[in-house]
């Protein structure tokens, strides 16, 4: 997935897209400074998609890609880590 079409899931309306731009940056390895302002955005994101809140897929996807580990106890977000 090309980079701007990441930042365009990431800034989407749609729950499932914005879902979708969190496992792209997790694909492909995507971690520029935009894309991270982008990621850190949506940690305060509750909307529930899948049973669980995006902000738990956020928080671990910016753990996953090294950039801030998470430290916190959400039973979602440690699902996430582990098993992504």
């Amino acid at each position: 997935m090309e980079r701007s079409e990441v930042i365009s899931k990431l800034k989407s309306d749609g729950a499932v897209y914005r879902c979708q731009g969190l496992l792209a940056c997790l694909t492909c390895d995507i971690r520029d400074e935009e894309i991270v302002k982008e990621i850190r955005k949506l940690t305060a994101d509750h909307t529930v998609i899948l049973g669980r809140p995006l902000s738990a897929l956020a928080n671990a996807t910016l753990d996953r890609l090294g950039i801030e580990p998470y430290t916190g106890t959400d039973q979602a977000t440690l699902e996430f880590i582990k098993n992504l």
